[in-house]
C-alpha cells in the first residue's frame, strides 16, 4: 500500500471542480484577484461612463473589468499593427487648409523666391 494524503477541501471548491467551473476568470468576476493590479484613477464624460455601466450589467462583471478588457483589446490591435497609422492621418487636420497661391506645388518662381528668402536669413543670422 502507498502512503496516503488526507486533506480539506471547502465543499464549494468541491463542486465548482466537478461542475467544471474551476476557471480564473469567474473567480475574478466575483472580485477575486488572483494577480498583482495597480489602482489607477481616470475621468469618463457622463455618456461614456453610463456605456461602461450598461456593458458590465449586460455581462454581468465589475466595470472595471470592462474597462481592462477595452484597454487591452485596443493596446493589442495597435500592437498587431492591424490599424497601421498613415502620413496623412497625422496631419489630417492641416490637408486643406493653405493659404496661399494655388499653383505652389508647380510653379518654381515661389521655390526660388522660398530659397532666396532663406539664404537671406541665413546671412544676416551669420553677420550678427
Amino acid at each position: 500500500m502507498g502512503a496516503s494524503c488526507i486533506f480539506s477541501v471547502p465543499l464549494w471548491f468541491t463542486l465548482r471542480f466537478l461542475a467544471g467551473l474551476n476557471q480564473v476568470l469567474p473567480a475574478a468576476t466575483a472580485g477575486i484577484t488572483f494577480r498583482t493590479m495597480t489602482t489607477v484613477s481616470l475621468k469618463l464624460p457622463e455618456a461614456l461612463l453610463r456605456e461602461v455601466e450598461q456593458a458590465a450589467a449586460t455581462r454581468g462583471v465589475p466595470k472595471s473589468a470592462v474597462i481592462r478588457d477595452s484597454l487591452e483589446r485596443t493596446l493589442r490591435k495597435g500592437r498587431n499593427g492591424r490599424k497601421k497609422v498613415s502620413c496623412l492621418d497625422l496631419v489630417r487636420d492641416l490637408a486643406g487648409h493653405f493659404e496661399g497661391p494655388p499653383d505652389l506645388s508647380t510653379n518654381k518662381k515661389y521655390l526660388k523666391e522660398a530659397i532666396m528668402a532663406d539664404y537671406e536669413r541665413q546671412q544676416r543670422k551669420n553677420r550678427r
